[in-house]
């Protein structure tokens, strides 16, 4: 009977060793940096073992939790799997959603050939291939044509808003289809025949181009952009209030825009990031005059000749904007 205990207390601390080491922070594969340059990738965890790579300082590496004589071993962004010498890494706390299961105490036992890539372990989200971006902000406006022909600055800013679409290209890289509206509505009196009027602009940006991660840690990135298309739906609008209807007079064009921006985002989940960007649109319609007048249509006349003065909508500006990102 003793000798039946004995084996039974046996198989169970046993059991307990194996979940021990069977646990995530046992096995978990974490995301390290090297500390040195010129660092000699090796094929086994030996200092003659063969050379496969020389990585440079702060190159990010995908690691093992525990070195093997004196070895980590890692996965590379190109996903080639070798030997570093442990003194040669900066390694990353493990995070909660890190690889489970990796077994760094024996060669035979790691595996980091499923393990998430370097840019995935230090920015969870990388490894989701598409994002969601909505933001709201303010912007500058142009419109110098318009301040010319009234002489006052009255729609010299606007509110923007909308959204982004990222589809993942690499590690650091992605295409970004940008969808935007620009609006601002003011009230100003026309000096000349003392009517009031309510002036206003609207623009919807549509842009696309690639967006570069320079800049990536444990929680936040730092990314830019740089976009281009057309403003489409480009529209000033003036009403005079108090005269009947129609009382609206409307100039309506379509421009191109070019834009770049600098954003940062600072994840809070794997899969949501708060998010603020900062960035300058280029955008200037061709000359253009109305195509719907109404009663006060003057305020836009040429008070000589009667006839509409052409203008050029201009929603150039500087433009500043915050949000958050989904990745899926």
């Amino acid at each position: 009977m003793k000798r039946c205990r004995g084996r039974g207390n046996s198989t169970f601390l046993t059991a307990l060793i194996l979940a021990a080491l069977s646990s995530p922070s046992a096995y978990a594969a974490r995301a390290a940096t090297t500390d040195l340059d010129q660092i000699e990738l090796r094929e086994s965890p030996q200092k003659n073992g063969k050379i496969l790579d020389l990585l440079r300082k702060g190159t990010l590496v995908t690691s093992s939790n525990l070195p093997i004589n004196g070895f980590y071993k890692v996965r590379i962004e190109t996903g080639v799997v070798g030997y570093l010498p442990s003194d040669s890494l900066i390694l990353e706390p493990i995070q909660s959603e890190d690889i489970q299961g990796v077994n760094p105490t024996g060669e035979e036992a790691v595996d980091l050939s499923e393990a998430p890539t370097p840019s995935e372990m230090i920015d969870p989200a990388s490894r989701y291939k598409m994002k969601l971006r909505a933001y709201f902000g303010l912007s500058s406006l142009g419109m110098s044509d318009l301040t010319q022909l009234l002489g006052a600055n009255i729609l010299t800013w606007g509110w923007t808003g909308g959204g982004e679409f990222h589809i993942n290209l690499g590690p650091r890289w992605t295409a970004v289809l940008r969808l935007e509206r620009l609006s601002r509505s003011v009230l100003a009196r026309d000096e000349k025949s003392l009517q009031m009027y309510q002036f206003s602009v609207t623009g919807l940006p549509i842009m696309m181009g690639p967006e570069w991660t320079f800049f990536r840690n444990n929680t936040t990135a730092v990314h830019l952009a740089i976009l281009g298309g057309a403003i489409v739906q480009t529209e000033l609008a003036a009403q005079a209030l108090g005269l009947s209807a129609p009382n609206t007079t409307t100039v309506s064009t379509t421009a191109l825009c070019s834009a770049f921006k600098l954003a940062a985002s600072r994840s809070v989940h794997p899969r949501l990031s708060l998010y603020g960007e900062s960035g300058y649109r280029y955008s200037k319609s061709p000359l253009a005059i109305p195509l719907i007048s109404g009663n006060g249509s003057d305020v836009l006349k040429n008070t000589s000749t009667g006839t509409f003065i052409p203008l050029s909508l201009d929603l150039s500006g500087f433009w500043t904007s915050l949000g958050f990102t989904m990745s899926f």
